[in-house]
């Protein structure tokens, strides 16, 4: 691992050498991840760090400004245009505008209670546009999958 100074404040960063033409420099868990060509001299790498200097910190303030998803218990959260009060209890479900997540795991809750007026929502805006644009009733079927994004 090694470290680079950028306005003052000193970071980490890794080099990764790979089979490839350009260098890539990504911004993780508080330290850069570089992507390079074999062939390509750290003081490039460095080069490239002072040249776009002022466009990486101002990514990273963007990044740390970024608001993480919390669970925490009576927050109001707004799901699909409707605000819920999150509370924890045994069972998931709703009761007048209070959440209840399980709290063993309240993201697969949330996303499980979120995943069926999603799928009636989209259903629905689906066949209305497939129905103004092809005029068939070969609806195509919906499914709603979780991924994974860093």
């Amino acid at each position: 691992m090694e470290k680079i100074e950028l306005n003052g404040q000193v970071f980490e960063y890794e080099v990764l050498r790979k089979k490839i033409k350009n260098i890539y420099i990504r911004y993780r868990d508080e330290r850069f991840v570089v992507t390079a060509p074999k062939r390509v001299a750290a003081t490039e790498i460095i080069a490239l760090f002072k040249k776009n200097e002022a466009n990486l910190l101002k990514y990273i303030k963007r990044f740390n400004e970024r608001k993480k998803f919390s669970y925490e218990e009576g927050q109001v959260k707004t799901i699909l245009g409707e605000e819920y009060r999150l509370c924890y209890g045994t069972k998931t479900g709703l009761v007048n505008h209070d959440l209840y997540l399980n709290r063993a795991n309240p993201k697969k809750a949330l996303l499980n209670f979120v995943k069926a007026p999603l799928l009636t929502y989209l259903e629905k805006r689906v066949s209305y546009w497939h129905l103004k644009m092809y005029g068939d009733q070969n609806i195509p079927t919906l499914r709603v999958k979780s991924v994974r994004s860093y």
